[in-house]
């Protein structure tokens, strides 16, 4: 909202009272304004009319109430502006600063903006070139891209799958002839990871887990190497705060390599007797036959023809007959996490079930495919007991 105003012979000026708010307002003034007059925040004033005689402005310019903010070293106003400014007013104001902690209050405005629309965003520096970015995790089906936010380096980085770390790694212990850890080299890595675990994730926001190994990888290659892997949501790159993680840890006189990979973990907090969108392993099936009131649970995902996914199950659950196998003519429907006329829990259908007690070894099995978009996983989830 514009303000009539007398300066220097000249009135009914293009300053609003969230400019003025800016020079020399409070934070409960400027939120109000804010609330009231949102178009207000990004609008650019002359800076040949000022009204304020002991506020120096650079003449010939048009500042916004962020700038304004600034100039006057209205600190608190300033954070709360630099949440609702446009990022083209936070790169104009971030262009050339030279003081930290202004600078550090307009990027906590930028990711305070990125994190209402995105779960996970970091801002950092990347250890090769020492260069400030910022992190925006997706599960979006993009190759990792960059672009630029507010004048500031942002990279897209995407949580699906493996990185080429974890797939070496895997690859070389698939194919060892002689078992991976003993007992007693499982116990001291465990004395080790428990002794640092702590220190570890409280000194390291990138961290996103840590297990044992008995394979390391280095340079992009994999040896035997009992080690310890510091999992991590985006490798080579450290957030404000941060430290490199370590290169080796120590419990007494025994100590192990680190192995930093790059892996995405997500923790659930949902029930078996939970709606699973996406499906979760552990997750409560039961299938569509009339006479069988057994329930059960999601078992280990696996990749089907066509480019299709599943799940196993035991095939009891699903059929009060399941040593006729799957019969032609019969829809074997699996639902999760229950049967409901009037709600949406259909989530798959048996494609092979096998059932043979009696035998040596006894089969019990059902392979389930995954016939709704929203409940197929896009990583290994486990729900919680």
């Amino acid at each position: 909202m514009t303000q009539n105003i007398e300066v220097k012979g000249n009135s009914w000026l293009t300053w609003t009272e969230l400019h003025h708010c800016a020079v020399s307002g409070s934070v409960a003034e400027c939120s109000r304004l804010i609330e009231d007059f949102p178009e207000d925040v990004n609008v650019e004033v002359d800076t040949d009319f000022n009204p304020y005689n002991n506020l120096q402005l650079p003449k010939y310019g048009k500042m916004s109430p962020l700038e304004l903010s600034m100039h006057s070293e209205n600190i608190f106003v300033m954070e709360i502006l630099a949440n609702y400014s446009s990022f083209r007013t936070i790169e104009k104001c971030l262009a050339g600063i030279r003081n930290i902690s202004t600078k550090n209050i307009l990027v906590r405005g930028v990711l305070t903006q990125l994190r209402e629309k995105h779960k996970d965003v970091q801002y950092g520096k990347l250890i090769a070139t020492c260069e400030n970015v910022i992190v925006i995790y997706t599960t979006d089906q993009l190759v990792d891209a960059c672009s630029k936010i507010a004048g500031i380096k942002t990279t897209y980085k995407n949580t699906n799958g493996f990185d080429q770390d974890n797939e070496t790694a895997i690859d070389f212990e698939l194919d060892m002839k002689v078992p991976g850890l003993s007992i007693e080299e499982n116990a001291q890595m465990k004395d080790v990871v428990d002794a640092n675990s702590d220190t570890l994730w409280k000194n390291h926001e990138n961290l996103n887990g840590i297990r044992i190994s008995a394979v390391r990888t280095t340079g992009g290659k994999a040896s035997r190497d009992n080690c310890i892997v510091l999992c991590c949501k985006f490798k080579g790159f450290l957030t404000e705060k941060e430290e490199e993680f370590p290169r080796s840890l120590r419990c007494k006189d025994i100590f192990f390599p680190v192995d930093v990979r790059e892996e995405h973990i997500v923790l659930l907090t949902s029930q078996p007797s939970d709606k699973l969108e996406p499906l979760a392993c552990g997750g409560r099936i039961i299938g569509s036959c009339a006479d069988n009131k057994v329930w059960g649970t999601i078992g280990p995902f696996v990749e089907l023809p066509y480019q299709e996914t599943g799940f196993l199950t035991c095939a009891h659950v699903l059929d009060n007959n399941p040593a006729f196998g799957v019969l032609s003519g019969r829809n074997h429907l699996v639902y999760q996490p229950k049967k409901d006329s009037n709600a949406d829990y259909l989530c798959g259908e048996v494609v092979k079930m096998a059932f043979k007690p009696s035998e040596n070894p006894s089969i019990d099995a059902a392979v389930v495919k995954i016939t709704s978009a929203l409940r197929i996983p896009e990583s290994i989830n486990f729900v919680s007991f």
